[in-house]
């Protein structure tokens, strides 16, 4: 706690520097709710609105305005008038910094790199509530939420935060499905079946233009161990974190691991991956149609159709979640969230206002709310067929651009909305990620902290990004990968793998 203490005096004395530099951060507006209210249509008085100050996560280009549809309703429900603060995606974890430097904070602050170090002072210099006696209060909260994803968000056993949703189980591969039925290409079913479906699919002119000039697999050079997660597990491969012999160790130090990057070293050696991966972020192959797959979230494949199909309307996709390995079929869980909600004690002064920013929240995960961000407003964006709601390319359009960004709002949107009618792409995503659950292997050390990884952890996953591209090219040969590993061991790779088994076995006494 000392160290803790003294870490985070450290940040503020460094970061108020840049904050008189000019950086700026919209704090709070009013602690509480008015008592008092106003009379309503029938006569009763209704309660003012609950004010509540946050920060979100702006993707768009321009933030949502004060009008919008989709907030107005949220407010509407839930009583409140939500003062929201949109920080652009690019600046949001260093005017994140700069806001807990100054101290000034909203009363809901949404982090999404929660186990950073400046994150995690905070939370352990007492800035912001801890949550977890108050969750049992509120039924949505209590019964809606996983237990499994509340411990993966605490940390030393105490939650701080409400989690944003995420599925658990959803990296794969999606592909070019217009290109396989082409040439009458059926889906590999193991990880043997991979590397000859790939070159098949890529090789046997599935554009129809003539010429060898379509690529198997695109990659590019960020976070390159992330996107290749799900290939590496279904050779058997721990997910991040996993134990040999007793002892918590990295993927990267793996056998199997080793195994699935030579199968993007064959495919890169005959040309079947983007010669510029290792220095182009975001490659375009797979839109222009001149790549057949990707390593990535299995939804994304709507997406991919979409944009793919302005260019080419005969253009599908499928998604493939898993491949049975020689060991077995393993899927990556992940964490199960992409953020949370924190409460500042500066801001939220006691337990009243507390819990009245918790009964918001709680009132989020009410099934009108949860069907109001995965669907928007019924007969605008989503009509009922049946009972159940389904929309028309229109209502999609619509509802694009209406609830643009208002998933950085939302507990959830894709764990318990009311089903639709799904076109045969989203039912086959939907079935693919069902099945993936069956499978599913989590990273061990989620809950857990290495001072170690806090303090090197972005060194040390540059040493793994950097070989994977450098073996992946036939830069270096397997002598060659095996000296790196021993290189991030000395770098501070083995003094994470002892802190990460120290903190799991005293978990698992």
């Amino acid at each position: 706690m000392q160290k803790a203490k003294f870490l985070w005096r450290g940040i503020i004395v460094v970061l108020c520097l840049s904050l008189l530099m000019g950086a700026v951060f919209t704090g709070c507006v009013k602690d509480t709710a008015k008592e008092s209210g106003t009379p309503d249509q029938t006569g009763e008085t209704k309660p003012e609105p609950l004010d509540i100050s946050m920060t979100m996560i702006l993707y768009p280009i321009a933030p949502p305005d004060e009008s919008n549809i989709i907030i107005k309703k949220v407010e509407e429900y839930t009583n409140t008038k939500l003062n929201i603060n949109w920080i652009p995606d690019a600046a949001y974890n260093d005017r994140i910094t700069t806001s807990l430097a100054a101290m000034d904070l909203p009363e809901v602050l949404l982090v999404r790199s929660d186990k950073e170090p400046v994150i995690l002072n905070a939370l352990r210099s007492d800035v912001f509530w801890e949550i977890g006696s108050y969750i049992k209060e509120f039924s949505n909260l209590e019964n809606k939420l996983s237990k499994i994803v509340f411990n993966n968000i605490s940390v030393e056993g105490k939650i701080y935060g409400l989690y944003r949703t995420r599925d658990l189980a959803r990296r794969g591969l999606i592909y070019r499905k217009d290109y396989a039925d082409a040439i009458g290409l059926e889906e590999p079913k193991t990880t043997d079946d991979l590397y000859p479906w790939l070159k098949t699919l890529a090789e046997s002119d599935p554009d129809g233009n003539k010429q060898n000039d379509t690529y198997a697999l695109e990659m590019n050079n960020q976070n390159v161990q992330y996107a290749t997660t799900a290939l590496s597990m279904w050779y058997g491969a721990p997910n991040t974190w996993g134990l040999k012999d007793g002892k918590v160790v990295n993927r990267f130090t793996t056998a199997e691991y080793l195994e699935s990057m030579k199968v993007l070293r064959k495919l890169y050696s005959e040309n079947l991956i983007n010669h510029d991966f290792p220095v182009n972020a975001k490659p375009d192959y797979l839109v222009k149609g001149t790549a057949c797959a990707v390593f990535t979230v299995i939804g994304n494949a709507q997406n991919f159709q979409r944009d793919v199909q302005k260019l080419d309307p005969n253009a599908t996709f499928s998604p493939i979640g898993f491949l049975q390995g020689t060991k077995g079929t393993f899927v990556p869980a992940e964490n199960g969230y992409n953020g949370q909600f924190l409460f500042p004690k500066k801001t939220v002064k006691n337990e009243e206002h507390l819990k009245k920013l918790l009964g918001y929240f709680d009132k989020l995960l009410d099934q009108e709310i949860i069907d109001l961000f995965k669907w928007g407003i019924k007969d605008l964006h989503y009509s009922l067929v049946d009972g159940v709601p389904q929309r028309s390319q229109e209502q999609v359009a619509l509802f694009e651009k209406d609830a643009s960004g208002m998933d950085q709002l939302a507990i959830d949107t894709n764990i318990y909305p009311t089903p639709g009618v799904l076109n045969p792409l989203e039912k086959k995503i939907l079935d693919q990620k069902n099945e993936m659950m069956k499978h599913t292997v989590a990273n061990i050390c989620v809950p857990y902290t290495s001072e170690t990884n806090l303090e090197r952890g972005a060194e040390l996953d540059k040493i793994i990004n950097d070989t994977i591209i450098k073996f992946v090219i036939g830069e270096i040969d397997e002598e060659g990968w095996n000296k790196e590993i021993e290189g991030w061991l000395k770098a501070g790779g083995e003094k994470v793998q002892e802190e990460y088994t120290l903190e799991y076995l005293n978990a698992h006494k």
